[in-house]
């Protein structure tokens, strides 16, 4: 879990990051997770969106 929670943490950085570090704080102080825990869900959309635009770039690729 723990190597999970690095990798989806990694994934935020340069100008995702900025947006992340904005949105943090306020998320964590309205919702019960901590600003950690936000931060690793941001990263873990970023990873999913960006795994799906590279299937979709190896789909066209491929002719399928």
């Amino acid at each position: 879990m723990e190597r999970l929670r690095r990798m989806t943490s990694a994934a935020v950085y340069g100008s995702r990051g900025k947006l992340v570090e904005k949105a943090e704080g306020p998320i964590a102080k309205r919702t019960p997770l901590r600003a950690e825990t936000v931060r690793s869900l941001f990263g873990a959309l970023f990873l999913v969106l960006s795994a799906r635009r590279i299937v979709r770039a190896l789909r066209a690729a491929l002719g399928r």
